[in-house]
């Protein structure tokens, strides 16, 4: 029913047929968009943190970088960690022979080798050197007691 004015009366006056369905399926067309909304608007923001978290943990339990080379079955930075232990020979027989292809097909892991050796060798060449000469003070200081 709407009511009409007129300057004599107000009454109401009976809508026409069907005007009350229609607003009441408006109404719940617009209810069912706004609950399709909110519902597809969280299952978007919990697709968006589970994926966020799964790139996060991926990227952290990943042993390797994918940025860095990979010959032999070994990357660069595992090869850098190994390196001491390669040189002195205090490594597994499995690793070595990987850190060996690596080598052949790297050549920073290799000139990286090549650098450590001759730190190494110089540093062994210095405290050589320095046991010489505490041996002989020492040998020095028992001949004079």
């Amino acid at each position: 029913m709407t009511a009409h004015r007129n300057e004599e009366n107000t009454e109401w006056v009976s809508c026409p047929s069907g005007t009350l369905q229609s607003y009441a399926r408006k109404y719940q067309g617009i209810r069912t968009t706004r609950v399709v909304v909110r519902g597809l608007s969280t299952v978007a923001a919990l697709l968006l943190v589970t994926f966020g978290t799964w790139y996060i943990f991926r990227a952290s339990d990943s042993p390797r970088k994918s940025s860095e080379p990979n010959y032999g079955g070994i990357v660069c930075s595992e090869v850098r960690k190994n390196a001491k232990d390669y040189l002195i020979g205090a490594i597994d027989e499995t690793v070595r022979t990987k850190i060996d292809s690596h080598l052949q097909s790297c050549p920073l892991c290799a000139d990286y080798l090549k650098q450590s050796k001759s730190e190494q060798a110089s540093l062994f060449v210095d405290v050589n050197r320095h046991l010489v000469i505490d041996y002989r003070r020492l040998g020095t200081q028992m001949r004079a007691h």
